[in-house]
């Protein structure tokens, strides 16, 4: 006689299994899942970045049994190769057998492949009453990505400036105003801005602007 076959156990039917790990948003918990099935990974670039900024997309299906609840927006899925993937979107599938996870890896092949400062000025008067900056370094050797977005040229004073605004993609986010400045090198940039400071899906970026000639 065959055996009887059960929708909610049908990952055992499948080859190509993967051992993974699922963490909750914020990290405090983990579990080892055995027998996850990875599909549709699809890989493109995120922002335009010569192709340094990629995202990879995959669907995780994760047995229903080895997890005591229904996984998280936001939550996380390691494979064996050490890469993270966060989930975006959570579906219960094959009669409540299997929990499917849309997910994103945004750290795709090293593209952080540059160095910056963050600096914060504090303010005081010189003898004659202007207010001059004294800066310090607040968050140093940043794993960062510099994409400059345009270059405009402009006067000032009587003196032609180039004014170039790039944009910084960093790995974590910050508390930052425009008390701020980046140094890369030798280079100085403005912060003008902060994007996707709430955002899971995609890199935080800090909105600089570069000017020759000119004291940041």
């Amino acid at each position: 006689m065959s055996p009887t076959f059960d929708p909610r156990d049908d990952l055992a039917c499948c080859d190509g299994l993967e051992t993974v790990t699922l963490s909750s948003p914020g990290g405090e918990s983990a579990t080892e899942v055995t027998g996850a099935l990875r599909r549709r990974a699809e890989r493109h670039e995120a922002e335009p970045s010569d192709g340094k900024y990629a995202a990879a997309e995959v669907t995780w299906h994760l047995p229903a049994a080895q997890l005591a609840a229904e996984p998280q927006i936001g939550a996380t899925v390691t494979d064996a190769a050490s890469v993270s993937y966060v989930v975006l979107s959570v579906e219960r599938a094959s009669l409540g057998g299997r929990w499917v996870c849309r997910s994103r890896a945004l750290i795709v092949g090293g593209y952080l492949d540059q160095r910056i400062t963050l600096q914060q000025a504090t303010w005081t008067k010189s003898p004659d009453g202007v207010q001059v900056p004294t800066w310090h370094d607040v968050y140093a050797n940043l794993p960062a990505r510099i994409q400059p977005l345009r270059g405009d040229i402009e006067m000032e004073y009587d003196r032609r400036l180039t004014r170039v605004t790039h944009k910084i993609f960093v790995a974590q986010q910050f508390v930052i105003d425009h008390t701020f400045r980046v140094r890369a090198g030798e280079e100085l940039y403005r912060v003008l801005g902060f994007e996707q400071p709430q955002r899971i899906d995609v890199a935080p970026a800090i909105l600089v602007a570069q000017v020759s000639g000119a004291t940041v």
